[in-house]
């Protein structure tokens, strides 16, 4: 997927489209429409004409999760609906003249069959009830490329624009093209040229392998040293994330500048950090155009436009703290600076490890047997990365059959340095408040937790958690992993999270796992650290939570199953 497909996109297309709310559930009715009833129509009447078919692919963009979101976020709302279009190649067309040739096919199936609209054969309009109706923007793919495609996938919760234009910033630095069909470089005469030359060139395909891409471009500029941030992060992991990205982009200017090959790619950069700097300058490029551009303007009912604007100071501010990100990782600790600007486990991004087993290959498969991961007393210290021993109780969580919000919380908090006893207490804690990590809202009817928290029926209770007006009590019930709940709970958190009141106008928000990652770990620290002395007091940690002490008996228990008492 191009950046400029990725601009472009967004449900801009038509105002017919404006209205409609994109959540999980109507995404998979989507996937399945275009899967089970347009898919083998449209094949059927390309068959017919002689023409190869296509494939429906997964969604992309912020669609990719939309299968764990159906569980953990029914409600959560999609800018947009991306889906692959798989395409197979023609014989004597270029890649953009196989593209266009099945885009304009399938325009003229749309308007033939009225299976669905479309002007251009891209973007789709496709009718999903009763004057309801859903745009989707089918991103051209080549089958076998298909496994590459991965790369583009956005990290959860982080919109594409901010990791795509990350390749992409690389590779115009690197005088390389980072794109849908791999990783790309130009040649004349046996010289490296920038990738916009046309004439007089040669193209060669440097790697279309997930897992190594950071790697095999090493590998192709000579390298046969490696940086150890470049073995930790050589391309692709389980899932995608901006650690995981960044890493490979800081760890491949570490590499050229530790084999001497900064200049290999025809640029002349003196250092790693003067080769980091041009790409963060290449990206906020980037980012700003996005930011600036005509797209959001289409935007034409009140909630469409909303939904622009927050989109446009999300990129910005995100943009800014990846853009950061390139140069603090060089010289400082890595994952201290992903914590810090919010990018680890944190509101723009999700975790990695949602126990999902790849196969991912060796590091001899990536680096060949005979290369040198160059260990950590040879390179200078600035440059160096700690090796840190493994926390006992780290180690036993990652060993647990996977949950994905418990996997997700314990990244988070990891990722802020907690460990030990007081990571044990934490996931006990809201493993309780959660039931099992299966629940991010209270339990409880309407009429029930009304009487609990509201000022109609519980005066003294709702004024002290700031629920001063009727229906406050449900509006702002107990949500997320630690069950922030009051009015003046949301206020809080979402003051020290934001800095505005976006969890008060909008509490839903707090039961985003994601979000709810974040509430827990501020609440954690503004009303738990303070009031605790020892962390193998379970009613000590537990009172901050819940004054009454419920539960107390099962939080024990959980706090010595998660600290690893095999006995518990």
């Amino acid at each position: 997927m191009k950046i400029r497909d990725i601009v472009l996109e967004g449900g801009w297309a038509s105002t017919k489209t404006q209205e409609t709310v994109i959540t999980p559930k109507v995404l998979d009715k989507v996937v399945k429409m275009l899967k089970n009833e347009v898919e083998p129509r449209m094949n059927q009447w390309l068959s017919d004409r002689g023409v190869p078919k296509i494939e429906f692919g997964r969604p992309v963009g912020s669609g990719t999760y939309y299968q764990r979101h159906l569980k953990t976020q029914p409600d959560r709302r999609y800018g947009d609906i991306d889906i692959q279009f798989i395409i197979p190649r023609i014989a004597d067309k270029t890649n953009n003249e196989n593209k266009q040739f099945y885009y304009d096919l399938a325009k003229s199936y749309g308007q033939q069959s009225g299976s669905y609209e479309s002007e251009n054969g891209k973007n789709i309009i496709v009718k999903i009830g009763a004057n309801k109706y859903a745009q989707v923007d089918l991103v051209s793919i080549f089958g076998e490329l298909v496994r590459w495609s991965d790369v583009f996938s956005p990290p959860e919760g982080v919109k594409g624009v901010l990791s795509a234009s990350l390749y992409s910033s690389l590779g115009e630095a690197l005088n390389l093209s980072i794109s849908d069909l791999g990783v790309q470089i130009k040649s004349s005469n046996g010289q490296i040229v920038p990738f916009s030359k046309q004439k007089d060139v040669e193209i060669a395909t440097i790697t279309t392998i997930p897992e190594r891409w950071a790697a095999d471009i090493a590998k192709y500029f000579k390298c046969n040293k490696f940086d150890p941030l470049l073995a930790r992060y050589p391309g692709l992991g389980d899932e995608v994330t901006i650690e995981q990205i960044v890493g490979s982009i800081v760890g491949l200017a570490r590499t050229l500048e530790l084999n001497n090959r900064l200049s290999a790619s025809g640029i002349a950069y003196v250092s790693a950090e003067d080769l980091l700097k041009r790409i963060q300058e290449i990206y906020l490029s980037k980012i700003n155009k996005v930011v600036n551009s005509s797209k959001f303007d289409k935007a034409a009912s009140p909630e469409a436009q909303q939904l622009a604007q927050e989109t446009k100071e999300l990129l910005k501010s995100k943009g800014q703290a990846i853009a950061r990100l390139l140069i603090s990782a060089l010289t400082e600790g890595f994952k201290s600076n992903l914590a810090r600007l919010g990018l680890i486990g944190g509101i723009a991004m999700g975790a990695a490890h949602y126990g999902k087993d790849l196969n991912l290959p060796s590091k001899d498969q990536i680096f060949g047997k005979s290369a040198v991961i160059q260990d950590y007393p040879d390179v200078p210290a600035e440059l160096q990365v700690p090796k840190k021993k493994i926390d006992p109780v780290i180690q036993f969580l990652h060993s647990l059959e996977p949950n994905n919000l418990r996997d997700l919380l314990v990244d988070t908090a990891v990722s802020t340095g907690m460990k030990g006893l007081e990571l044990a207490q934490f996931i006990a804690q809201t493993h309780h408040e959660t039931g099992a990590f299966t629940k991010l809202i209270e339990i409880g009817s309407e009429r029930q937790i009304t009487r609990n928290y509201d000022i109609r029926h519980n005066p003294e209770l709702a004024r002290s958690l700031g629920n001063t007006r009727p229906g406050d009590g449900w509006k702002y019930r107990g949500r997320g992993f630690i069950q922030l709940t009051g009015k003046a709970n949301y206020t809080a958190a979402s003051k020290a999270l934001f800095g505005d009141d976006r969890l008060v106008t909008s509490p839903e928000l707090a039961s985003d796992p994601i979000i709810a990652a974040n509430i827990a770990l501020w609440y954690w620290g503004w009303r738990v650290q303070p009031r605790v002395n020892n962390f193998e007091n379970t009613a000590e940690v537990t009172k901050p939570i819940n004054p009454n002490l419920h539960g107390l008996s099962q939080r024990k228990q959980l706090f010595n199953f998660y600290r690893g008492d095999k006995e518990s």
